[in-house]
Parts: C-alpha cells; sequence; structure tokens
C-alpha cells in the first residue's frame, strides 16, 4: 500500500470532535488513523460503512409530498388491512 501525505479539512461539530478525540485516545488511534481506517473500510465496502437512509415517514415526505398525518393514516390502514387478512386466512406468519 503506498501512502502519500494529504491535507484533509473538514468541518465539524465540536463537541462531537472532543468526544471522538476522547474516545480515539482511550482506544490508542489517534485521529489520522482513524481516518484513514475509515477510508480503507469505504473501499472494502463499496460505501459508507453504516446505514444511511430514511426512515419511512420521512422518505414519505421526500419521495411523495406526504404528510406526517397522511403517512400515519397510511400506516393505520395498512396495519388494519393486515389483521383483516390475517383473519380471513389468506395471510400467515413465516417467522
Amino acid at each position: 500500500m503506498s501512502t502519500s501525505t494529504i491535507l484533509l479539512r473538514a468541518r465539524v461539530d465540536a463537541g462531537n470532535e472532543a468526544m471522538a478525540s476522547r474516545i480515539l485516545a482511550a482506544l490508542g488511534i489517534d485521529k489520522t488513523s482513524a481516518i484513514n481506517m475509515y477510508l480503507a473500510k469505504i473501499v472494502a465496502t463499496g460505501g459508507i460503512p453504516f446505514e444511511t437512509r430514511l426512515g419511512g415517514a420521512d422518505y414519505a415526505a421526500i419521495e411523495y409530498g406526504a404528510t406526517p398525518a397522511q403517512v400515519a393514516r397510511a400506516t393505520t390502514r395498512a396495519r388494519r388491512e393486515i389483521q383483516t387478512l390475517r383473519k380471513q386466512g389468506k395471510l400467515i406468519d413465516v417467522t
């Protein structure tokens, strides 16, 4: 593995940086090593190495323009429909 020196600047939350610095120090890892580990994990996984996605209501708001109340009503209707299908024997649990 070849290395090169690159100056990396980032704007980060001061509180998060301070806490992360304390945690890294307790682990015996400097920030440069931690950043290199993070970048290596991105390469190894082919993406961000942790889940980054919107929750159901946030996704619905962005994708469909749904309000939180509309998402709640749709969720309630879906749950009722599932219960009805189970009672009719048209839906079974497979867990």
